[in-house]
């Protein structure tokens, strides 16, 4: 429920980076799309003061993330491959950070002595799964970069509700979650909010 407060972090930080002109109506739209997304995912629950401190400071990383990354991306423009220069240079200091953590967290030994790489034929299996994932990986990012290219930020985290909103239909289709009526409001307030965000983007000169 907390993380459908992102897609107006990820405005907030469009507006703080100078990518998203500032605009009542845009923000009033977004506001829309996430109070939809959270009444869609109300349920009974407890609260947690550490999960939802957590929850917060990763839809706002999110947010932060996108923004960034379009500034990055307008910057680059007049360069050539605008698109891996920008994964490169935001990329390649992830992969060595999350490298360092996990042999400091991990342990070198404990890495590769592990069911994973004790055989040949499981560290050839790995071996194979890492490097299938890591190219479907890449190419999922340069699809996202060059959406956020052509489109904004605000764009594509709009698509994304949209898959999450497609995936609980499918879901309820299946009987695999059961909806109460402030949820199937959530889901209208929902699509209503991306209707007007829609109208909003082809009214924009």
């Amino acid at each position: 429920m907390v993380k459908s407060s992102a897609p107006v972090f990820v405005l907030l930080s469009g507006f703080v980076f100078g990518v998203e002109e500032p605009s009542i109506k845009t923000f009033l739209t977004i506001f829309t799309i996430g109070s939809g997304i959270f009444l869609t995912t109300l349920t009974n629950t407890s609260f947690d003061k550490y999960g939802f401190f957590l929850i917060s400071f990763a839809s706002f990383m999110a947010g932060f993330r996108w923004a960034f990354v379009q500034f990055l991306i307008e910057k680059k423009k007049l360069q050539k491959n605008n698109i891996l220069n920008t994964i490169r240079d935001l990329c390649l200091p992830i992969c060595l950070l999350l490298l360092s953590l996990s042999l400091i967290f991990e342990g070198y030994t404990n890495i590769f002595t592990s069911e994973f790489f004790n055989t040949p034929n499981a560290i050839k299996k790995n071996v194979m799964v890492i490097l299938g994932s890591g190219v479907l990986s890449f190419c999922l990012l340069c699809s996202e970069f060059l959406l956020v290219s052509y489109t904004s930020v605000v764009f594509l985290s709009v698509s994304g509700i949209f898959k999450e909103l497609v995936i609980v239909f499918y879901s309820v289709c299946r009987k695999e979650v059961t909806m109460s009526r402030i949820n199937y409001g959530g889901l209208f307030v929902s699509m209503v909010g991306m209707l007007m965000y829609n109208y909003c983007r082809k009214r924009q000169p």
